[in-house]
């Protein structure tokens, strides 16, 4: 296998990980302790749905709905560039 296909899949693999994991925190209820990993995975691909609708639903859930939804104004109006 090449490295760079072996590259994107471990990358992708990870993405996966991550999101399953912030997903478990927030049904756990745990959005303040996740927050972070939250804003990492939406600001590591700005253009990367799961990792935008993660990170507005953790905000929202740790009381920051004003902030979740200008997170996703900005998204729409990057997606549409």
């Amino acid at each position: 296998m090449p490295i760079a296909t072996a590259a994107q899949g471990y990358s992708q693999l990870h993405e996966e990980v991550t999101d399953a994991l912030i997903a478990a925190g927030l049904a756990d209820g745990r959005a303040d302790e996740i927050g972070q990993h939250a804003a990492a995975a939406a600001t590591a691909d700005p253009l990367r749905e799961p990792a935008i609708l993660l990170h507005m639903r953790t905000l929202a859930a740790s009381g920051q709905v004003p902030e979740a939804l200008r997170t996703g104004r900005a998204f729409r109006r990057r997606h549409r560039r």
